[in-house]
């Protein structure tokens, strides 16, 4: 029987209230991971298999890792061999936990020689994401990263080290059956293999992306809301959709930042 997810209905029409939010409203693709059966190594999900060639290099990483990483260690030869013997990567995620307890933290790895594995995180199909933008001749995007942080100072960012692939799925012909384990990791980056139930739904930007003449006047409409024995607002009801999707509008957690763009003329792409 096929899975469905529904966002629910907003509770009201914000528009109504704050007209010059309808030209942002956006198109966005909830994905609704779910845990299960891991997808083939052709489907859209999150972590396991990846289709990925066999004739081509798993990528390692050779970026340096933070010296800020938690000092935390892995026994190196019980990890490698509990590595080799591990299913799923849903349950790989004890890195750095060795018999149940914290130990040492690994020491800080430097810049340019290859020292660890990324691990796939999501892959997506055309077929089932359209929206995402696919560039021709191609019909599949992959997502890897190294679980580790890593730090950024030009971006001022600290976290996995990323890496996207676009790919035509007809022209893999045969599979990298068996993808690299990274040695160590941080368990928080380890994605735990979804199937993904896409929903097509619409959205507005969040609280943080707008206007602050706006910003304030939204946040007075919500007290006066609230006063009146309300509990929505728009944060959390009326604004941008949760969770993992495709669309511009992000649910921030923080204040809107992104990297800076070189050239400036350009911006980046929210997916």
């Amino acid at each position: 029987m096929m899975q469905k997810r529904t966002t629910p209905p907003p509770p009201l029409d914000i528009t109504a209230f704050f007209p010059e939010l309808a030209p942002l409203a956006r198109r966005a693709v909830r994905l609704h991971p779910r845990r299960g059966p891991e997808p083939g190594p052709g489907e859209s999900k999150v972590g396991g298999t990846f289709l990925w060639p066999a004739n081509e290099p798993w990528p390692m990483c050779s970026v340096g890792h933070a010296q800020t990483e938690p000092r935390r260690r892995q026994d190196a030869e019980l990890l490698r061999g509990e590595a080799g013997t591990w299913g799923p990567v849903n349950e790989r995620n004890r890195g750095w936990y060795v018999n149940g307890s914290l130990s040492r933290g690994p020491d800080p790895m430097p810049t340019g020689q290859p020292h660890g594995a990324y691990v796939g995180v999501i892959q997506l199909r055309a077929a089932d994401v359209p929206e995402l933008g696919f560039p021709e001749g191609c019909d599949l995007f992959q997502l890897l990263w190294c679980p580790r942080d890593h730090d950024h100072e030009e971006y001022s960012y600290r976290g996995p080290e990323c890496r996207v692939y676009w790919r035509q799925s007809s022209t893999i012909s045969e599979v990298l059956k068996e993808q690299p384990v990274p040695a160590i990791f941080n368990p928080d980056y380890m994605p735990q293999v979804c199937q993904f139930i896409p929903e097509r739904t619409q959205d507005y930007p969040d609280i943080f992306a707008l206007p602050k003449e706006l910003q304030y006047r939204i946040w007075s409409w919500e007290e006066t809301e609230a006063a009146q024995g309300y509990i929505y607002g728009y944060g959390s009801h009326l604004g941008a959709a949760p969770g993992m999707k495709i669309g511009d509008n992000v649910d921030w957690i923080q204040d809107p930042w992104l990297p800076p763009v070189l050239p400036v003329s350009k911006r980046w792409s929210i997916y």
